[in-house]
């Protein structure tokens, strides 16, 4: 942003001293000064949607590529051999969990989650970047 400011502020300089140099029509000059600080305004504004944008498609892309390219651990091959009384089925359960990054405010407060066996959960950040929690039986 303080580029694009920068840009502006020199723009401006540059259409004073033209203005000056010229003797042009005071109205003119002030309507094009304002017109030209809108303008910097408008390509600030331009850019942080831009960038907004830019990161959505890249959380959503990675939230696509995560539900088509994951493979489910539900295979027939199992590398374990588990005890005769083992559950069959499980279940995760998260309760009152504050969570932040260092130094920082808390980004999960009183964070509660369940999730049954079978389902395919993953936690997406603002970027889009994920955590598998669970793909189990």
């Amino acid at each position: 942003m303080f580029t694009m400011n920068f840009i502006v502020a020199v723009l401006a300089v540059m259409l004073v001293a033209l203005a000056t140099q010229l003797r042009s029509n005071a109205g003119s000059v002030g309507a094009g000064l304002v017109t030209l600080m809108s303008l910097g305004s408008t390509l600030t504004t331009v850019i942080v949607a831009y960038t907004g944008l830019e990161t959505s498609l890249g959380a959503i892309a990675r939230l696509k590529s995560f539900g088509e390219e994951t493979e489910s651990e539900n295979g027939s091959i199992q590398y374990a051999v588990v005890p005769q009384g083992w559950p069959m089925a499980g279940e995760i359960k998260i309760q009152g969990v504050d969570a932040s990054y260092t130094g920082t405010e808390l980004v999960l407060k009183d964070l509660s989650l369940s999730i049954k066996a079978r389902e395919k959960v993953a936690i997406c950040g603002r970027t889009g970047r994920y955590v598998i929690l669970s793909d189990y039986t």
